[in-house]
């Protein structure tokens, strides 16, 4: 499936605007993935919260697939909902990851 180029552009914003809204930085963004206990990681907060878009959640899951680890760690209704809801929307975002990757890791810088 051919996604149009003004959604892809929609996309490329998004991401990019929740990269510059959160608190990304090379020190704590591993951290954003961290499991402490049976708590949510930080970018589970973030997204339920309203700071991350679901487009950036997908994004981040097809770069660093930290989805595999939260399904073996995370065994409760809403990581479940939100595993979901990024399972089913990654075959729609069709998009090129070494320049979201680039994007992520300029930000990173």
């Amino acid at each position: 499936m051919k996604l149009s180029l003004t959604f892809i552009l929609c996309v490329l914003i998004i991401f990019v605007s929740s990269c510059a809204t959160t608190a990304l930085d090379k020190k704590n963004f591993e951290d954003l993935f961290e499991i402490k206990g049976h708590s949510h990681p930080e970018i589970l907060k973030m997204y339920l919260q309203g700071n991350i878009s679901i487009e950036s959640m997908v994004i981040l899951d097809m770069m660093l697939n930290y989805s595999k680890k939260f399904n073996k760690k995370l065994l409760d209704p809403v990581w479940e909902t939100v595993g979901l809801k990024i399972k089913k929307y990654k075959p729609f975002l069709n998009i090129d990851v070494d320049k979201f990757k680039t994007i992520l890791l300029q930000r990173l810088k």
